[in-house]
Parts: C-alpha cells; structure tokens; sequence
C-alpha cells in the first residue's frame, strides 16, 4: 500500500460491532502483534504486554465487565493492552537493583502511552488488511475482574481491549469535529462560544445518529454536557481497585500508640513530609518526628479525646488516594500480656489498602520474659498487602510456625510464633534475623520493629 492509500485508509476509519464468525488466522495474529512489537516505545523500556484471549471463559468474563454484549462471544478476536511495569521490575530485581523508581505516576503513564501506541499501529495494520476493529474502553467500568482473570501481576494496568475481524456491517462514518476547533499553531485555541462555533457540526451529528438508528436524535455538546461522569468506564472504583495497586513509591503503616494518638511509620522514611503534605491536602495534620526529622523520621497524628480505630482506617485511605500506599492495623485485644503468643491480636481497617504491593512490608517482634524464663514468649507479625503477605507466608511456613490472618479482603497479616525462645534455644533477635535472610532473599524489604521488655519500640 503507497502512502497516498494508507492515509486513505485512515481517513476511511469506522468502528465496526458486528463480526462475521470467522476469527483471524495464525498469520493475520502474528502480522498484527509485530506491528506492535515494532510500535515507538518511550525510551526503549517497551512498557507494555499484549494478551490475545482466546479462552471462552475468559472473554465472557471481559464481556461481562464490559458491559457490552459483542465483546463476548466468539465473533472477532478480542486482545488486552496492558501497561507492563512488573517485567522491567523482575529484570531490575533478577541484578540486584530496586524497583522504586517503578512506583512513580510518571513511569505509568509512558507505560499507557506504549500500550495506546502499540493499540493505534494495530488498528491501522488491521483496516489496511481489510480487518475491522472497535477500541473496549469499557473494559474499565470495573478494572477488578479483569485484573483477576488475566492473572495480571503487580505495577501492571489493563488499559483498553480491542476488537480485530472481518465485519459483518458497513456503518456510515461518524463526523468529527472541525480541524478549526480541535488544531492550532503554536498556542491554545481560544474560542468565544463553543455551543455556537460547533452548531453546525451539532446538525451533523444529529443527523448522523437520526440516520444510524433512526431513535437518537442526540448533538455533541448535548452529548458532553449530559454523558460525561454516567458511563461505566467513567466512574470505575478505578483508584479503589489497579491504580491502588500498581505498586507506590512510597508506603505508610499505621498503628495506635495511644487512646488518642497513633503512629505512622513510612518507607522508605526519607518521604515522610510527603506523607505530612498528602494528609495535610485530606484535612489531617501530623507532626513529624525524629532527629533528622522533617527529611527523614516518622508521624504521629493525635486528637485531644480518645478516637476509635476507623479514624486510622481513614488516615489509610487519604494517603492511598492520594498516591502513597497505607495500611492500617487495629489491636484486638487491648493487652499484650499473657496470651501474647496465643491469639490474633491485630486487624487491618480502611477500605483502600492496595490488594498487591512491591514486596513492601512491616515486621513486629513482641517479646514477654519473665524473671525465670519459664514463660518466656515472643511472635513476630508481619503486614502488607494481600498479595506480598501470601507470598512472604509461603516463604515463612517452610521455616516457621505461621498463622495468616485474613478477612473478605484477603490475607491481612501473618502471626509468626517462636516455640524456639519459649524452650530457650534461640533468642529472638536471632528469629527474626532468619526472618529477614528468608524473606530478603525474595526481594522483600520494609520497616521492622521489636516490642522487648523495658525498652521502647526502635527500629531494627
């Protein structure tokens, strides 16, 4: 195809969805996914995965998701973009280097940029083969089952899916909005009165909706001013679900220290004023402290009165909103004494901890001795997301004495009990320095802390 019909091509672009039943062969699939591969890709970190379905199942689960009853189905082939982060994080990890730098807003959005990239170089190798296509935003009118039954890893997102057959309709084409309006040189277009510089663009779309179905009669500012903030794709639980998973660059643990008081140890402790700042925005004031503190140290948030334990399930969820992954953890029982190394002390509140993490997590060493050693007892608890704590539990249960601790949401902590200094044949500094061989060798790392007796709570 000469570059005079390519451009053609494009011009002539319609959404089809409706499909004849005759899915692409082995090499339209392949032709399609090098195009991708050959797409441009922001500084050479080829940032996105592509999934072609083709598991029943899994399509009529997108379907569903979607909302749109032709993405499920057999008719056309359905592939995912997804914005990758967690490939370069293994490569980063597999040579001993840390991924942080993974968790920022920036390295994202290069990401979605790849996967847009790689969709639009499809669509067009797709119609210049005499395919047609149709982009699924609506794959994001909740993200969650889909995240779910694509397997998809940390610091990933499914940014769109898109549809490739050969139609089974000739739609007209829909009409755009004037080069005057939506082009410009050099700075912002600035218009009066949009609703009139528009009207007559208003009359074609009518009249092209009136022509399609002969039932909508809708204008495009009609459209904007009455659509925008309805449909599924724009509403979606999008920072309750994946952006809260993605993986941060920083994360905050959260416990009470008092009554009225609770502490908020961050990691890494260099962003805590980022922590002070992104609550301060949510209508929480903390005070920062520390030797070196505001640029390195921990917070403290505190009421005059007593507060109950959802005012730091609250504190969680500003600070998850706000970019900076939380977790939040109550004390069951309000005594650390006897039963120390026999119950389920903690549970996490908040709604909007995210479910997965960067092998991001927060170990606690309680400690009871007693004069004679007879009832000497000691359990570590170890927090994080969900997913970090299944893993870290898997690692932990070949070595030690664990008991997860979940709730609806997923595993919400693991107990880790130490027989060994009760019988006197290990001290527990020694426990909890296999405890972090065991996990630091899979890539974990985080804050931990040890509770001994006549000692205040410090960092280990």
């Amino acid at each position: 195809m000469r570059p005079a019909q390519k451009a053609q091509s494009q011009l002539a672009h319609r959404t089809i969805r409706a499909y004849k039943d005759q899915p692409l062969t082995e090499e339209e699939v392949t032709t399609l996914m090098e195009v991708a591969r050959h797409t441009a890709t922001s500084s050479f970190l080829q940032s996105c995965t592509i999934l072609h379905i083709t598991d029943p199942k899994v399509r009529e689960a997108i379907g569903a998701a979607s909302g749109q009853p032709y993405v499920g189905g057999s008719k056309g082939d359905l592939f995912i973009f997804v914005a990758d982060l967690y490939r370069n994080s293994r490569i980063r990890a597999e040579q001993g280097v840390s991924s942080e730098a993974l968790g920022s807003i920036n390295l994202f959005l290069t990401a979605v940029e790849d996967a847009l990239l790689a969709a639009q170089n499809v669509v067009v190798a797709a119609e210049s083969m005499g395919l047609g296509t149709v982009y699924l935003g609506s794959i994001l009118a909740d993200p969650r089952p889909v995240v779910q039954v694509l397997e998809l890893p940390e610091l990933t997102f499914p940014v769109l899916g898109l549809l490739v057959g050969h139609p089974d309709q000739e739609p007209g084409q829909k009409p755009r909005m004037p080069l005057s309006v939506m082009t410009a040189e050099n700075t912002y277009p600035r218009v009066e009165s949009y609703t009139q510089t528009l009207a007559d663009y208003d009359r074609e779309v009518t009249e092209y909706y009136d022509l399609r179905s002969g039932s909508r009669l809708e204008s495009f500012t009609h459209l904007v001013a009455t659509n925008i903030g309805v449909g599924g794709a724009h509403v979606s639980p999008i920072m309750n679900g994946r952006m809260a998973e993605l993986g941060f660059s920083t994360y905050v643990f959260i416990e009470r220290i008092a009554a009225n008081a609770a502490a908020l140890h961050p990691f890494p402790e260099h962003n805590v004023a980022l922590v002070r700042d992104a609550l301060a925005d949510a209508g929480f004031d903390i005070t920062l402290l520390g030797p070196d503190a505001p640029e390195v140290g921990e917070g403290v948030y505190f009421q005059p009165e007593p507060f109950g334990d959802e005012v730091m399930g609250l504190l969680a969820d500003a600070l998850t909103l706000r970019g900076i992954g939380a977790y939040a953890y109550a004390l069951v029982d309000s005594s650390l004494g006897g039963e120390l190394a026999d119950i389920a002390l903690f549970m996490r509140v908040g709604d909007m901890f995210p479910r997965y993490g960067r092998h991001i997590l927060m170990t606690r060493m309680y400690i009871q001795r007693t004069p004679t050693g007879a009832g000497n007892k000691a359990v570590t608890w170890a927090f994080g997301s969900p997913a970090d704590l299944e893993e870290a539990n898997r690692l932990l249960s070949e070595k030690f004495d664990t008991e997860p601790v979940a709730d609806p949401r997923g595993m919400a902590a693991i107990e880790i009990r130490h027989p060994e200094f009760a019988v006197g044949t290990a001290e527990p500094m020694v426990l909890l320095d296999e405890i972090f061989q065991v996990l630091g060798a899979a890539g974990f790392e985080g804050i931990t802390m040890c509770n001994d007796p006549g000692n205040q709570p410090s960092a280990v």
